[in-house]
């Protein structure tokens, strides 16, 4: 999971925090031993929206 801050020294998040994830299923500071560096998920605060993609599959044929 990596993580930007926007804010101030005091409250570091109060202008907007984004979470950016390369494996599903990873929050907080937990890193992933499989990363393919693919974005799994990104979630924007103070909205507590995320975004979610599955892995990628090879197209048939």
């Amino acid at each position: 999971m990596r993580r930007i801050a926007l804010g101030t020294a005091a409250v570091e998040t109060n202008a907007g925090e984004w979470l950016f994830s390369h494996c599903a299923g990873v929050t907080g500071s937990t890193e992933c031993t499989t990363n393919d560096d693919n974005l799994r998920s990104q979630t924007v605060n103070p909205l507590g929206k995320t975004q979610s993609d599955g892995p990628e599959t090879a197209p048939d044929g």
